[in-house]
């Protein structure tokens, strides 16, 4: 049985055309580390947001 588990969608696409930058800005780097690690960090931490393997139809019953 899995515990349920919240789950977090993270929008990083995209080219950043509108920043005027060479790389797509989740790949800017803000203090050394890319905005998108930024962005993921925090979650590493919340104990109810994480992934739960899928169940089987058995499972399920």
């Amino acid at each position: 049985m899995c515990k349920q588990k919240i789950c977090a969608i993270i929008v990083a696409g995209g080219k950043g055309r509108r920043m005027g930058g060479k790389i797509p800005k989740q790949f800017i780097k803000i203090d050394t580390i890319p905005i998108i690690i930024k962005t993921l960090l925090p979650f590493e931490d919340v104990s109810s947001v994480g992934a739960c393997p899928q169940q089987t139809e058995t499972e399920n019953g």
